[in-house]
């Protein structure tokens, strides 16, 4: 599925009061009433996007790809828009502009792909085995 993406971080945990989770999800509430009233989504993607991102565009993406993104794209059929998608810190709305059935790619355009993934597992891996070691070390428990 080809994915555009307005996205929006919070963090209730700072001072900012702009970065309350309701205030983002009010904020892309009216986002989502402007694009079904007949603007253009990709209008506020360009303004709306993830850090990594150029004017919001995911790319190809698959069910599994961006946790609850892929999951909710996978159900939109080509040129539908999300309601509000929330994640752990940040809410998003998707578009869907086309769909295509999965595809072989040749390895050099899926290596950075790969070795970004991998690179996350092990990240992941890494801060487990810290956390646990922290845990056992000051006799930590969670209830």
């Amino acid at each position: 599925m080809w994915v555009t993406e307005i996205f929006k971080k919070y963090d209730n945990k700072d001072d900012d009061p702009e970065n309350d989770k309701i205030k983002v999800a009010i904020e892309l509430e009216g986002i989502l009433e402007k694009i079904k009233g007949g603007e253009k989504f990709e209008k506020y993607a360009k303004l709306y996007y993830r850090p990594q991102m150029e004017d919001g565009v995911l790319g190809f993406i698959y069910k599994d790809d961006y946790a609850k993104i892929g999951e909710v794209a996978d159900t939109l059929k080509s040129g539908e828009v999300s309601e509000l998608i929330y994640q752990q810190k940040a809410i998003s709305i998707v578009k869907v502009s086309e769909i295509k059935e999965a595809q072989l790619y040749k390895f050099d355009y899926v290596e950075p792909i790969v070795k970004e993934r991998v690179l996350q597992l092990k990240r992941k891996q890494k801060e487990d085995e810290l956390k646990n070691e922290l845990f056992n070390k000051y006799n930590v428990k969670l209830y």
